[in-house]
Parts: C-alpha cells; sequence; structure tokens
C-alpha cells in the first residue's frame, strides 16, 4: 500500500538534498518520479529544486489555488509514476495535503513531502501542521545548533543582524536571513527566557490548626528539610518566624487536639 511521508526539520538540514537523492535512485532504475516545489520560492530559478551542495533537477510548481490530485491523476493516465516527491511542503494548503494524502490512497503512488515544521515565531506552518495530523511515517532530519545540539527552532534576521520576533509568517531567504538554533537557545536569542537571573526556587507551607491560626516556614534553595539552613519543626510544635511554639492544644493522652 502506497503511504505519505513527511520529512521534517529546521533550515539547512539537507532536505532537498536528500529529496534529490532518493528521486534519482528511483530513476536510475528505470521508474518515473514527479517532482513538486512551491511557486512563490524560486531562490533556486523557476521550476528548479536545489540543494546547498550543488544538486539540482526540474520540478513542476505548486501554488495555494492547485488540486495536486487532478495534476497526479493526469499525469498518471500518461505513463507510469512511482513516486511523488514535494519540496517545500509547509506552503502546502491543508487541502492540498489531503489531496496528496488521496494520491497514496486512491492512485496507490507514494507521496514523499520534506519541508519546515515551524516558522521563526516558532509555530508550525499550516501545510506541516496537517503532514503531522495525517501522514503515515514521519521522519525527522536533524541538523545542529551552534552549541552541537539538535537545532529544531529557527530564528528570521532582519538587515541589520538582529533577531526579529515579528513579521510575516512567510519571507523567502536563506543562510543570510534564517539561523537554526536548539529550543534553549532560541528562546535566549528572541527573549522568550531572562537570561541574566534565575529565581531560587522557594518551598512555602502552612500548618491550619482550626481555630489556633496559621502557621508558615520558608526555605529558600533546597527543598529537603535536612539541608542546611532549613527550619526543622519537631513534633507538635508550629514555625512562626524564628521561634517554635507549642500553638496546638493538647489532650490527655499528648495527641494534638484537632476540631
Amino acid at each position: 500500500m502506497a503511504k505519505l511521508y513527511f520529512s521534517y526539520a529546521a533550515m539547512n538540514a539537507g532536505k532537498s538534498t536528500l529529496l534529490l537523492q532518493a528521486s534519482h535512485n528511483y530513476r536510475e532504475r528505470g521508474m518515473n518520479t514527479i517532482l513538486f516545489t512551491a511557486a512563490l520560492d524560486d531562490r533556486a530559478g523557476i521550476t528548479t529544486i536545489a540543494s546547498r551542495i550543488g544538486l539540482k533537477a526540474t520540478a513542476k510548481l505548486f501554488s495555494e489555488g492547485d488540486d495536486l490530485f487532478l495534476a497526479i491523476k493526469s499525469d498518471l493516465e500518461k505513463q507510469p509514476i512511482n513516486c511523488i516527491f514535494v519540496d517545500e511542503a509547509q506552503f502546502l494548503t491543508k487541502q492540498q495535503v489531503w489531496q496528496l494524502a488521496r494520491v497514496a490512497d486512491r492512485l496507490g503512488v507514494p507521496v514523499m513531502c520534506y519541508g519546515l515544521r515551524t516558522d521563526f515565531q516558532g509555530k508550525l506552518f499550516p501545510g506541516s501542521s496537517e503532514l503531522l495530523a495525517i501522514a503515515d511515517i514521519l521522519r525527522e532530519i536533524r541538523t545542529i545548533c551552534h552549541c552541537g545540539a539538535k537545532a529544531t527552532m529557527v530564528v528570521r534576521l532582519g538587515d541589520d543582524g538582529a533577531v526579529l520576533i515579528e513579521g510575516d509568517q512567510v519571507a523567502i531567504g536563506g543562510n543570510e536571513r534564517y539561523v537554526s538554533l536548539c529550543r534553549k537557545h532560541w528562546e535566549e536569542k528572541t527573549g522568550s527566557w531572562p537570561v541574566e537571573e534565575e529565581s531560587s526556587p522557594t518551598l512555602e507551607f502552612e500548618l491550619n490548626g482550626g481555630g489556633v491560626g496559621e502557621a508558615s516556614a520558608r526555605c529558600d534553595g533546597d527543598i529537603k528539610n535536612k539541608r542546611r539552613g532549613c527550619p526543622r519543626v519537631k513534633h507538635g510544635q508550629a514555625q512562626v518566624g524564628s521561634k517554635a511554639t507549642n500553638s496546638l492544644p493538647r489532650t490527655r493522652n499528648g495527641g494534638n487536639k484537632i476540631k
């Protein structure tokens, strides 16, 4: 049974390279493939998919209003097709993702999509969102952050090199405009995390003694009572400020009387 695949990654992970290599493997064995790419991304030239290492191939263009199921069905009536490849799949509409699913389900042709998962604000693209929801096979293509960790996010740079946090979701660009980062450094670069200070954890609890008021104890730092500096509360006592007091009424047998 043919399947719908989605291979996703951050920028500059080699998505187009893998697509072109996979298509070449089919054609090397005498099989036919059809390549699609987004009409709005013309960095490599119109009707061309190109990788950063120099590989390229001719592709058909898709735009927002195109019916990919009908287009592929028409091509299939002219010649056998063994696999469909879609580059820049994040720019697909949700309807087009379903059209590609029908190509796999009803025409029996596997469809392999490659694209970004999220935009520079950390939000899913519509096409990627739908592919993550309904694709049969999900594959993550990995690239690395400058710190060596896996890069899963991307930041957009302005003309002055500063990180942008607002703007249109789609702005075509390459290395000069986008940088892939791990989640930790993406938060720092976008100002989502205060890098300069981290507050110490605080432990707070209340002892409610039914008519005898409230008492609270606080321990900054380690939450374990055995750690140096934490007040210790003896059985039958409540800690108020820095003094311990036998504030709970006693019963005859020595237990605490709680109403």
